[in-house]
C-alpha cells in the first residue's frame, strides 16, 4: 500500500472556496442558460516531498483559476493553452514551484442532494479525462486532482466540521455546505490511474 499526503495551504484553500463560491452564487454575464451554480477550474502549483517510509507529500502551495475555461453547470472545459502558458511562466520566474494537478467543483442546489449520491466524488467523467489521456497530462507530471463539491444551507447543519474519510473533508463557510476531497495519480504499467481504491491511500490535509 502507497501512502499519500496531500497538504492544502491556508492561500490555497482560501483561494480554491472563494471562487467556487464565486461561480456558485453570483450570475455571470455571457452563458446563455445557467447563469449561476457553475463549475470551475484551476491549476495546482506546489512541490513534491518524499518522507520516511516511501509517503510522498504533495504540497499545495497556491491556486490559478481558469479564467479562460468554458463554465456550465455539470461541466467545465479548461483551455489547453493556458496550463502551458501558466507552466511555462512559473518554471522560468518562480522555479521553486511546479505544476502537481487541478482542482474543479461540483455544484449542487442543496446539501440533502450530495450525500445520497456522494457528490463529493469523482465522476466517472472525472476519473475518464485524466486515465484516457496518459500521453498528455504525463508531459506535465499530474500527479494531484482536488474537487470542491458546493452546497447551499437553508438552516444551520447539526454536521460540524468532519473527516468523511483521510482523503473527504465536510465543512460550513456561511450559508454553504462544502466538500473538499483529494485524488493522487500514479502511473501503472504506462498508465495514469486514479487512486479510487485501496493500493494508494490518500490524506487530505487543511492545517486551515
Amino acid at each position: 500500500m502507497n501512502d499519500y499526503i496531500i497538504r492544502i495551504s491556508e492561500d490555497a484553500l482560501i483561494q480554491i472556496c472563494l471562487n467556487g463560491l464565486e461561480a456558485y452564487s453570483v450570475s455571470h454575464k455571457g452563458v446563455r442558460k445557467q447563469k449561476n451554480r457553475l463549475e470551475t477550474y484551476g491549476l495546482l502549483w506546489g512541490y513534491e516531498v518524499l518522507l520516511p517510509g516511501e509517503k510522498k507529500l504533495y504540497n499545495v502551495e497556491f491556486v490559478s483559476i481558469d479564467t479562460s475555461a468554458k463554465q456550465d453547470h455539470s461541466s467545465v472545459d479548461p483551455n489547453d493553452q493556458s496550463l502551458e502558458l501558466k507552466r511555462e511562466l512559473i518554471t522560468s520566474f518562480w522555479p521553486h514551484y511546479d505544476f502537481l494537478g487541478d482542482v474543479h467543483t461540483h455544484p449542487y442546489e442543496h446539501y440533502t442532494d450530495v450525500l445520497p449520491i456522494k457528490g463529493y466524488n469523482y465522476s466517472s467523467t472525472d476519473i475518464n479525462r485524466i486515465e484516457n489521456n496518459t500521453a498528455y497530462w504525463s508531459i506535465y507530471n499530474y500527479r494531484v486532482g482536488l474537487v470542491l463539491t458546493v452546497s447551499r444551507l437553508h438552516r444551520k447543519p447539526r454536521r460540524g466540521l468532519q473527516h468523511l474519510d483521510t482523503s473527504t473533508i465536510e465543512f460550513t463557510l456561511g450559508k454553504y455546505r462544502l466538500w473538499l476531497k483529494g485524488y493522487v495519480a500514479t502511473l501503472e504499467n504506462d498508465e495514469l490511474k486514479i487512486s479510487t481504491g485501496a493500493a494508494q491511500r490518500v490524506s487530505l490535509d487543511c492545517p486551515a
